[in-house]
């Protein structure tokens, strides 16, 4: 019952309407300093006193078409949440709004601020996204000091296999895609230290994301008892591991191109073709780069000419031509907007971009969340009480009010007098003279449901779910 019953009807879920009492407005007004001044000073203004029902005077600007009262400090934000939060509008049309309906010094400021400052807007609209400019990896020194690794799957079972384990170098672009039946902890970990570790040796940096299997604890002990420094890229942002993410993208379509289903017998051709091909930017293969010639691959006629060598003088000249290698050129080819909103400098919180596939109706951004601290790329925050990295990207301000300036908004939310008998409206003004200092919103009434009986005279009793008037 009550707000558990998520199959409740609308008519339980129905919000309490009621207008501003201009009865508190008119009475504000009477020893207003600032509205004073105004009709004294300001000759662009035309003020003229409306009666209320009640008797009280309600003054108005009447210099344009539209009859505008002047509203004190007290109800200002109030009047805003009236219009405001209808549709919520953004701060141009919501400053149009209430510049024709009202009048008050700054009102523009105060509107653009409080729209700014509107957290339904912030956290559902879409705003212009932030874009850095791309980061760059400290390029390694030598062969296989810099590792990335990551998972693709579930694909279509091949021979019991759904997954793929995949690692590169990023010195060389070597890569080694291993098939996996599952993707726990233990099995990610045992294909790492075997088919790499145990091949190339242990690595000085390891970068991946922050799937499950990474941030487990066998994975972090297993690179602890290596002596691997482990690296994290930021939620969401794929960007940050964009070195293996590419080779993903190459490695579907070369299989896709295959059109086999099974693509387990398909894997080791697309890879041996992909460590032979010549790299522009290097001027020679992956494997050329790994083992210090090219490997030959099936359609070759001719053998390479066979150079007689010494083997401690072709391990000389090996060693003195790997010294001489260069990591591989990462080329940027398409330009980037960057747009990094300036007051991400100096706020205090942040909302973060959902970048998940959301439900419908579900909100854009979730936040606000304090900033711990600030980097080039990504910020430190605090989310459920933990310090957690974001990328920039997927940042953008959040404007939040001083307490002192954000009041209830429901708190002058009162049944108007406007909208009862003339005979009502002492009585009326009498109950609001006491209660100001204390206004509430009033309870509605609760609906009594009359008792029942049957033809034989049993009382009927109703659940429960349906005695409760929902607020």
């Amino acid at each position: 019952s009550g707000k558990d019953n998520v199959v409740a009807d609308n008519l339980s879920r129905l919000e309490t309407i009621a207008a501003i009492d201009y009865d508190l407005v008119a009475e504000s007004q009477s020893n207003n300093e600032e509205l004073k001044l105004l009709r004294t000073t300001n000759q662009s203004l035309k003020f003229k006193a409306y009666q209320l029902p009640s008797g009280r005077n309600l003054w108005c600007d009447i210099s344009t078409n539209n009859i505008k009262p002047f509203i004190p400090a007290e109800f200002r934000k109030n009047f805003f949440y009236q219009v405001h939060n209808l549709a919520h509008p953004g701060v141009k049309s919501t400053v149009r709004q209430m510049t024709s309906k009202f009048i008050w010094p700054s009102i523009r400021e105060d509107v653009r601020r409080w729209t700014q400052a509107c957290m339904g807007c912030q956290k559902n609209k879409v705003s212009k996204h932030t874009k850095t400019p791309i980061g760059v990896f400290q390029e390694p020194d030598e062969r296989f000091s810099a590792v990335h690794i990551d998972l693709v799957g579930p694909l279509q079972p091949s021979d019991g296999y759904s997954y793929l384990v995949t690692m590169i170098d990023r010195f060389t672009n070597w890569m080694e895609v291993v098939p996996i039946q599952d993707i726990t902890a233990e099995t990610v970990a045992k294909t790492f230290y075997n088919h790499w570790v145990a091949r190339f040796g242990v690595p000085s940096r390891l970068v991946s994301d922050r799937g499950r299997q990474f941030e487990s604890g066998l994975f972090k002990k297993l690179t602890e008892l290596c002596g691997v420094k482990f690296q994290h890229t930021t939620p969401y942002h794929p960007q940050s591991n964009g070195k293996i993410e590419r080779l993903h993208r190459t490695l579907k379509t070369a299989i896709k191109a295959h059109n086999s289903l099974k693509w387990t017998d398909t894997l080791p051709t697309v890879l041996l073709g992909l460590r032979a091909a010549l790299r522009e930017d290097a001027g020679a293969s992956i494997a050329q780069m790994t083992y210090g010639k090219p490997i030959r691959i099936p359609g070759e006629f001719f053998d390479e000419p066979k150079i007689e060598t010494d083997p401690q003088t072709f391990v000389n000249n090996l060693q003195k031509c790997m010294l001489m290698l260069k990591p591989a050129q990462v080329n940027h080819k398409s330009a980037r907007n960057i747009f990094v909103h300036k007051d991400l400098q100096t706020c205090s919180h942040v909302f973060v971009r959902i970048d998940r596939v959301k439900k419908p109706l579900e909100p854009a951004y979730e936040g606000p969340f304090k900033v711990l601290g600030k980097f080039d790329k990504y910020f430190s925050l605090e989310i459920k009480g933990k310090a957690t990295t974001i990328s920039l990207d997927r940042l953008k301000p959040a404007y939040i009010l001083a307490p002192e300036e954000d009041p209830t908004p429901m708190q002058l939310m009162t049944p108007g007098s406007l909208l009862h008998p003339q005979e009502d409206s002492d009585s009326q003004n009498n109950n609001h003279d006491s209660d100001l200092p204390n206004l509430q919103v009033p309870e509605d009434p609760v609906v009594q449901i009359p008792t029942k009986t049957s033809r034989s005279g049993r009382t009927v009793k109703f659940p429960s779910r349906y005695l409760e008037i929902i607020h």
